[in-house]
């Protein structure tokens, strides 16, 4: 069984909640993209997310997958679809950042000039 999609209010409200994660959770969550980097998941993705992703493709693991999201989802309603938004948020504030850090960069570079 699959989740019902997420409508714009449910998005919203769960990027909003990604924003703010606290310390515990973020350490989690790194914990879990480096489990992830050992079996070979995409920088930066968590185990859920792939799972969300994995449990809608025709594969022969599709079936797996879809047994660990039913799981997760007693847990957190559309976990694995608030792990795709969680991680988007997070790859999010990482480009933010990057890039503001990378303009301060150049244009100190300039000035140096």
């Amino acid at each position: 069984m699959s989740d019902a999609p997420l409508n714009q209010e449910q998005i919203a409200q769960a990027e909003l909640q990604a924003a703010k994660e606290g310390y515990i959770h973020r350490a989690l969550v790194g914990f879990d993209q480096f489990i992830g980097s050992l079996i070979g998941l995409p920088n930066d993705q968590t185990i859920s997310s792939a799972t969300e992703i994995a449990a809608h493709r025709n594969a022969w693991y599709s079936f797996l997958a879809k047994g660990l999201n039913a799981g997760l989802d007693v847990l957190q309603a559309s976990h694995g679809q608030k792990a795709q938004i969680d991680d988007v948020v997070r790859a999010e504030e990482v480009i933010k950042t990057d890039t503001a850090a990378l303009a301060k960069e150049t244009d100190s570079a300039g000035a140096n000039l």
